[in-house]
């Protein structure tokens, strides 16, 4: 639209006064409904709007305008064509390959105040046809968007292994590698710049026995996918040199007319927050009785791995949330699924490190599944592990163990033969008060005697408990060696101390879970895997091996018993510490 009249920027009165066409139909011609011209008094330019219709849209068709001899043409902005050759007063447009702007072509820019320039158009087909290959190939557009384009190569006849080359005049163009190409092989992309712009060169080679042909009927083709549109003709040259081949055959009838092509491939940017950017789009789908396979490429701005990338999902089918799944995923792995609702889902994927094109391909299986969002983040760091459980005492609770603590923590802070000399006096002093014990109390082990010297220090692994009931007191059977027959308290639990090569381990063992000795390994292995996992978990015991595992007790003299089938578990439930090596 023309801007405002101010008082620097004045309207022509006789910008609306355009020429029609005085006899037939003019192959394009300016609508004057939407175009102008005006003067800027301010900057003294003059500026124009054209909008030109197209009778018949012919895919790059050109068309030259002409102005008056006094012109000064600049253009600003062009949609639905292209400048191929430009003077002061003059322009040659060349169409598109596909009529995507409503067979309208807007051209603003600088220069006249011309309402009508001259219009002619010269040449333009549906193909881009060469005569630089015997095999009479032409390109075709079957259909473009803003994201890419499906094409294909037209032959008038087929040979095996032949290359045909194809030079597009845009730079960054390829072939799309999650589309299939049909009847031959992506051999070669190169770069082209032997002119400016520099184009990109594509080699096909065409495969053998095939023929080019699906189904066995139709023009022998071969069809792919572009990932920009093309905005010229490009060049087609077969590079080998054959002797002369015999006249083509006649061409075959004009097919019937082509159905509609499918809708442009949805595609969603990024949501803002995304600091990967880029898009997601949908290449393709096909169906499996009642499911639908939807292939996505997500395409981000920058890579990075260990970032999520969630895809957004709905579908009009009721229950989609919880039939939806990732069937594959290439670049990324698949980490959660998240319903919002039942006819929306959230679909989480953290990125791997990538050593070739960062994009990750997805296969979505679900009833009628649609892409309606992308985003992601950065995956969050896991917690630093909680401290390790703190070790009982490691040689007891008495004076003698805390003395003998004591002095291993001394013997790190002098010298290593001070510490050979301080150990053999220990040692010397153990083995005179075992024997001195022996003789006095008439033990029958020296291991019992020397508990009973170091005030009935329990073995490594046990913690002298105390009866509530005694307030301070060791807890002792009832007399006769028996405990009670009453049940058990209500949450009372042994502390089982566990060494394994890993470390020792206190864990809490239920006194209700186990009424045998079997019971109790079972209680005591699953303590272990629930606490500690299968990692630190015996093997023996996780399969079952419950006869190399031994559960030992301090009895009332103080001593290590152990448990067996025979054990009385009422009793057992008196002593509240029980200790199982790894054995």
């Amino acid at each position: 639209p023309a801007p405002p009249c101010t008082a620097v920027m004045r309207l022509c009165p006789i910008l609306l006064l355009f020429v029609p066409a005085a006899l037939g139909q003019p192959c394009a011609s300016i609508n004057p409904g939407g175009s102008n011209v005006w003067h800027d008094l301010g900057t003294g330019l003059k500026h124009f709007v054209y909008i030109v219709d197209v009778a018949v849209w012919r895919p790059w068709m050109t068309l030259t305008m002409t102005w008056p001899s006094n012109s000064n043409i600049h253009v600003e902005q062009l949609s639905g064509a292209t400048v191929v050759q430009s003077a002061a007063h003059m322009l040659k447009l060349e169409l598109a390959g596909t009529d995507d702007f409503g067979r309208r072509i807007t051209l603003k820019g600088t220069g006249s105040l011309n309402p009508s320039p001259g219009i002619s158009c010269d040449g333009g087909d549906d193909e881009a046809e060469t005569d630089e290959c015997d095999l009479g190939v032409r390109y075709h557009v079957r259909h473009s968007w803003p994201g890419g384009e499906d094409g294909e190569l037209l032959l008038d006849r087929w040979e095996d292994d032949r290359e045909i080359s194809v030079t597009f005049h845009e730079a960054g163009q390829a072939v799309r590698r999650s589309v299939m190409v049909e009847n031959a092989a992506v051999d070669q992309v190169s770069q082209d710049c032997s002119h400016v712009p520099c184009g990109t060169v594509i080699r096909f080679d065409l495969i053998r026995d095939h023929g080019g042909v699906s189904g066995g009927a139709g023009v022998p083709k071969v069809v792919f996918q572009l990932v920009k549109p093309t905005a010229s003709k490009p060049r087609i040259v077969c590079h080998k040199e054959y002797p002369p081949s015999p006249p083509p055959p006649p061409k075959p009838p004009s097919p019937s007319p082509a159905p509609m092509p499918p809708p442009p491939p949805r595609t969603v940017r990024a949501m803002s927050g995304c600091h990967l950017g880029g898009h997601a789009i949908v290449v393709g789908s096909h169906s499996e009785g009642s499911y639908d396979n939807l292939r996505i490429s997500i395409e981000p701005a920058r890579w990075s791995p260990n970032y999520v990338l969630t895809l957004a999902l709905s579908s009009l089918s009721p229950g989609f949330s919880s039939d939806v799944t990732v069937v594959r995923a290439e670049n990324a792995r698949f980490l959660e699924k998240t319903p919002m609702g039942s006819r929306q889902v959230l679909l989480d994927l953290i990125t791997l490190p990538s050593a070739g094109v960062p994009s990750v391909a997805v296969v979505v299986r679900g009833r009628g599944p649609e892409l309606t969002a992308l985003k992601c983040r950065e995956l969050p760091k896991a917690p630093p592990s909680p401290p390790p459980n703190p070790l009982p005492p490691k040689y007891g609770n008495s004076a003698l163990g805390s003395a003998v603590t004591e002095l291993e923590d001394l013997t790190h802070k002098i010298p290593p033969q001070a510490v050979v000399a301080l150990v053999m006096v220990v040692l010397f002093s153990i083995a005179l008060v075992v024997l001195v014990c022996k003789q006095r109390s008439g033990s029958r082990t020296w291991l019992g005697c020397l508990r009973g010297a170091v005030g009935r220090a329990p073995e490594p692994g046990f913690t002298r408990e105390f009866s509530p009931s005694t307030m301070g007191e060791p807890a002792a059977p009832h007399k006769g060696g028996r405990a009670h027959s009453g049940k058990p308290r209500a949450g009372a639990k042994w502390r089982v101390s566990i060494n394994l090569e890993s470390g020792t381990f206190n864990l809490a063992v239920p006194t209700a879970a186990a009424s045998t000795c079997a019971e109790l390994k079972q209680a005591i292995v699953a303590a272990c895997l629930e606490n500690l996992g299968s990692e630190a978990t015996p093997p023996a015991w996780i399969e079952g091996a419950y006869d190399a595992m031994v559960v030992e007790y301090l009895d009332e003299q103080s001593e290590a018993a152990v448990v067996d089938e025979s054990t009385d578990f009422d009793f057992l439930r008196l002593f509240p510490a029980l200790h199982a090596p790894e054995g």
